[in-house]
């Protein structure tokens, strides 16, 4: 089986994010998810939430570019 086929999502939780993608306390993330400056989670399970990968790296694409993703 070809691997490029084989597509398989990565998922970043809390943590992973505030390391990654938005260095800064928790009540900032969800600050900037509420108010739409952030990509919003997904919900995993009943007690898992965590962003796509996909998403994260639109965001910073776009932070990077100077759009107004912040």
């Amino acid at each position: 089986m070809d691997l490029n086929s084989q597509i398989v999502p990565l998922f970043f939780r809390e943590k992973g994010v505030l390391e990654r993608y938005l260095p800064g306390s928790r009540s900032t993330l969800w600050r900037k998810v509420k108010s739409g400056m952030f990509p919003a989670p997904i919900k995993i399970s009943g007690g898992i939430t965590a962003w796509l990968k996909t998403d994260l790296d639109l965001w910073a694409n776009q932070f990077k570019g100077g759009q107004d993703g912040r």
